[in-house]
């Protein structure tokens, strides 16, 4: 069974593009949307540099699952 991976970010064409970028790369992880998970949420991006955000969303989402699960998140802008 793949590795399950939510992308923290409520984008549906950012979605799409790890899902692709998976797919081409025969990485074989399981890609989940926080929609996947039930997670509805807005999270505040106050962080200072895209890097600070990214963290941010990763961290907010990660607080709301099954610690077994990786959660990845980026923040360009």
């Amino acid at each position: 069974m793949s590795k399950p991976i939510i992308i923290a970010t409520s984008n549906m064409q950012k979605l799409k593009d790890f899902i692709r970028v998976n797919e081409e790369g025969n990485y074989h992880y399981n890609i989940l949307s926080m929609r996947d998970y039930g997670i509805d949420i807005d999270i505040n991006e106050d962080g200072e540099t895209y890097q600070e955000n990214a963290y941010i969303k990763a961290k907010a989402v990660h607080n709301m699952i099954s610690k077994d699960v990786d959660v990845i998140a980026d923040d360009c802008g």
